[in-house]
């Protein structure tokens, strides 16, 4: 039974995401009230502005429909999200400010730069969060034209070495295996590099999170690659009958992993 490519980036985003997500939720400030708000009808005015395109019943509908550029809200909206996110200092939830700037600030190279450049400073010294991680790459992700996303693993070795915190410096080596074994961000990906990257959190960190995903992400490599013999593992189904994947080899299988986080 072979293992079949499946690999997207809403995969990554999901793994970074669930591997740095905050223990405790953050009571909202009144910065946070303000920042929502400010989103809420950016939200709205971006609807309004696709909804032609939305209302399409095909995509060579929706391909014909020219949209005005100058009715973009992205750039009204921009200065006063990133107003907003230059006061919070110390907020909490300052990286999930700067996520949303690197969405309303993607046609602009320099204000996505800035925003990077506020978290990259922000996790020097505070938890690194999901929501700060993602943004970081979405940000490097955005500017992928203007060849930037090779920046996002010099970042991470910045963060890997700088932060002052053991569990950011981890959560960036991390971060850096998945880098260089994702053919999504890295077209050059390199197994044996992501596997050495795992091992040194194991090394230098062994009792942080990152390291219980980083031997996660090495059995990955080492069982669970394109070609290779699937696990055997024995589960229960619906009707409460348990089974064994070896007792469907030579069959097509299509497993479904889901839940809710």
């Amino acid at each position: 039974m072979k293992l079949n490519r499946s690999l997207t980036g809403l995969l990554l985003l999901s793994v970074a995401t669930c591997a740095w997500s905050q223990k405790t939720p953050v009571p909202p400030s009144k910065l946070t009230r303000e920042f929502t708000k400010l989103q809420a009808e950016y939200y709205a005015a971006v609807e309004k502005y696709y909804a032609p395109q939305e209302k399409a019943k095909t995509n060579e509908e929706r391909a014909k429909i020219k949209l005005d550029p100058k009715l973009d809200p992205a750039p009204k909206y921009a200065p006063l999200f990133i107003a907003i996110a230059k006061r919070a200092k110390i907020e909490p939830n300052g990286p999930a400010f700067e996520f949303t700037i690197t969405q309303v600030a993607s046609f602009s190279p320099k204000l996505l730069q800035d925003s990077i450049d506020r978290l990259l400073k922000w996790h020097l010294n505070h938890p690194l969060n999901g929501i700060g991680m993602v943004a970081i790459m979405q940000g490097y992700l955005y500017m992928h034209e203007q060849e930037k996303l090779s920046e996002y693993p010099k970042a991470l070795k910045m963060i890997s070495i700088k932060s002052k915190l053991a569990e950011n410096r981890a959560a960036a080596l991390l971060e850096l295996g998945k880098y260089s074994n994702s053919s999504f961000l890295n077209p050059k990906t390199d197994p044996s590099m992501a596997d050495n990257y795992y091992r040194q959190v194991i090394a230098k960190y062994p009792t942080t999170k990152s390291a219980m995903h980083a031997r996660g992400s090495i059995f990955e490599l080492d069982h669970l690659q394109i070609g290779m013999v699937a696990p055997d593992f024995e589960q229960t189904d619906q009707d409460g009958k348990s089974w064994k994947l070896t007792e469907y080899r030579g069959q097509v299988i299509v497993l479904d992993f889901w839940g809710f986080w």
